[in-house]
């Protein structure tokens, strides 16, 4: 196809094509926007405005610029809370090639509020990159690398990070177990029961060897006795150390108002161990839940 060109002629400068000018056009154009862009960044570091109306119309002009990750990731460490939250806004929109990765190298030298605050922007970035960053910051061997890998998997929502927390849960780090095991467990609308399969996880973890894994254990399985859990309970009750132990007494009773799982024949075994405490237990639980002579009976 032949195309007829044009050509622009005057009196001050050469013949230029009709096309060429359309170009040098465009260029004017794209050069008045980026300085456009630079004078609005410039107004934001100068903190120039005097009313929060001002602030928010710099910010407004500011999300129609094409931006990069690096020249407003400075904006989410500001002292300034708007700021932080208008350019938060702006960055988590324009969904910024690397962002999650320009986030979590600030959040290596960053600590308190600035840290938490930045904690909360990964998972509203939703960036492809995120995991990978993750993975290779668990592996690291900077104990600090692997707690940003941690806390930023537990910033996530439970359903986007559960193969993560289910591999944390055999980590061997009990802090992480510890706060895994409570994220899984955290997120739950009220009344809501946990699924099978991690109460039949829960349970597992409930022979931990941390002392305060297992205590936490006995007071989730505690939320939903069946029969499982409650030979799980008179189980380890007898070979527990004394807070676990204490821990699974307490919780007894919560199984004892479920006729359907048979305690009290459970417990009449207790009733001979030689531990004052178990004994105790035992009889105090069973005289309760039903009739005295039939307990003397049997």
């Amino acid at each position: 196809m032949c195309v007829q060109l044009k050509w622009v002629t005057g009196p001050c400068y050469p013949r230029i094509r009709a096309n060429t000018l359309v170009k040098l056009q465009e260029t004017n154009v794209v050069a008045l926007f980026a300085s456009e862009k630079k004078v609005l960044l410039g107004k934001i570091k100068k903190r120039s405005w005097n009313t929060p109306d001002q602030q928010k119309e710099i910010f407004t002009k500011l999300a129609d610029q094409d931006l990069k990750i690096g020249e407003v990731l400075w904006m989410l460490s500001d002292p300034d809370r708007m700021v932080r939250q208008y350019v938060s806004r702006i960055i988590i929109n324009q969904k910024m090639p690397g962002a999650a990765a320009a986030v979590l190298k600030e959040m290596k030298d960053a600590s308190g509020a600035t840290r938490s605050y930045l904690l909360t922007i990964i998972p509203k970035l939703e960036d492809p990159d995120t995991f990978p960053r993750v993975d290779a910051l668990m592996n690291s061997r900077d104990a600090r690398d692997r707690d940003t890998a941690v806390e930023v998997l537990l910033a996530h929502p439970t359903d986007r990070v559960k193969p993560y927390l289910l591999n944390l849960l055999e980590n061997e780090n009990r802090d992480y177990r510890y706060r895994a095991l409570q994220k899984l467990i955290g997120e739950r609308a009220d009344g809501e029961k946990l699924a099978r399969d991690i109460l039949d996880l829960i349970r597992k973890m409930a022979e931990d060897k941390d002392e305060r894994i297992r205590v936490r254990c006995v007071q989730i399985l505690a939320e939903q006795p069946d029969v499982a859990s409650a030979d799980l309970f008179l189980e380890r009750v007898l070979h527990e150390e004394y807070n676990v132990k204490t821990a699974i007494i307490k919780q007894l009773e919560s199984f004892m108002e479920h006729e359907e799982l048979g305690m009290v024949d459970r417990l009449l075994p207790l009733l001979s161990q030689d531990d004052d405490m178990l004994r105790s237990m035992a009889l105090s639980l069973t005289v309760k839940y039903s009739d005295p002579v039939e307990i003397i009976r049997k």
